[in-house]
């Protein structure tokens, strides 16, 4: 009896379809090398910024002035980030239920916040009170300050924007069918770019406007 079994089970196993192939996750490992290069660079011009502010404090300069850097925008900014969160972590749960209506929803949702953190961030930049004309009686030490200051943010809006394009593009593919519970990889790896552009202004939040 036992040797029939055994028959049995081997002409099922011959019988038996082919597991399906492993996916390569080819776009999450995209993703972590962009944030990674993303993460470098803020890393980079973050230590300048900071080795630079050191470096006027210990000679007793004025690195920003009062009132140059209002928190008030940054605090803004920064809940507008961390309200999109939640957002994308729905579009992940959603695309893995098949509710593809919740992605659209959610990815319209990031890309609202998003949108407001890049005009917050305009805003910023516009009312300042640094100059970053070293001409202008403010100072030359001011004019770096200001300058520093606005390719750090700047850096950080392009990233952003990269972000908010990458949702874009992965929203338009679930539109049209191309993501479900059995293909997401797209949907997570703009979600790990995303939250990593989210720390990324967490950092230059507290380096920049509140340690100013």
């Amino acid at each position: 009896m036992s040797l029939d079994l055994a028959r049995i089970d081997a002409a099922v196993v011959d019988h038996a379809p082919p597991a399906a192939r492993q996916r390569p996750r080819s776009l999450l490992i995209a993703s972590s090398i962009f944030s990674g290069a993303a993460v470098m660079i803020m890393a980079a011009l973050t230590g300048l910024y900071l080795a630079a502010r050191h470096v006027a404090l210990a000679g007793h300069a004025t690195w920003v002035p009062s009132g140059g850097l209002p928190l008030t925008g940054p605090n803004t900014a920064l809940f507008t980030l961390l309200l999109s969160i939640p957002a994308m972590a729905w579009a992940q749960q959603a695309v893995r239920n098949n509710d593809r209506q919740s992605l659209w929803i959610s990815y319209g949702i990031v890309l609202l916040l998003g949108a407001a953190f890049v005009n917050a961030e305009s805003f910023i930049l516009r009312t300042m009170n640094l100059s970053t004309d070293p001409k202008t009686p403010v100072g030359i030490s001011q004019s770096n300050v200001a300058l520093l200051i606005f390719v750090i943010v700047g850096v950080h809006i392009a990233i952003i924007g990269a972000a908010m394009l990458a949702t874009l593009v992965t929203g338009f593919r679930a539109l049209g069918g191309r993501l479900d519970r059995s293909d997401h990889d797209a949907v997570d790896a703009v979600a790990l770019f995303w939250y990593v552009a989210v720390a990324l202004f967490g950092l230059l939040w507290y380096a920049v406007y509140v340690m100013k």
